[in-house]
C-alpha cells in the first residue's frame, strides 16, 4: 500500500475531517472512498463514452422517448416489455 502525503486547503480539510466523523470514519478512510467514488465515477463515464460512439445517437434518442412516453408511475418495464417497446 502506498503513502501519499496531500496538501489542501484548511477548510476542505475541516470540512472532510467533519463528513468523516459524522460518518464514523476515519479521515483516511473518507479520503480514500472519496477517491474511489471519483475513479469509479470516472471509468464509467469511459465505458459509456466507448459503448456509445458506435451506436446512432438519433436512433438512440428516438428509442428513449419511445420507452419514457410508455412509462407510467410505480410501474417497471422488463427487459422484455422495454425490447417489446422499442420493436413496435
Amino acid at each position: 500500500m502506498a503513502t501519499l502525503s496531500i496538501r489542501m486547503p484548511d477548510i476542505m480539510k475541516d470540512k472532510a475531517n467533519k463528513i468523516a466523523h459524522n460518518q464514523g470514519v476515519s479521515m483516511n478512510n473518507f479520503i480514500i472512498c472519496s477517491i474511489s467514488t471519483s475513479i469509479s465515477q470516472f471509468d464509467s463515464i469511459n465505458f459509456f463514452r466507448n459503448e456509445l460512439q458506435e451506436f446512432d445517437r438519433n436512433r438512440l434518442s428516438k428509442d428513449f422517448d419511445k420507452i419514457m412516453s410508455k412509462t407510467q408511475s410505480g410501474k417497471e418495464f422488463d427487459i422484455h416489455e422495454i425490447e417489446r417497446i422499442i420493436n413496435d
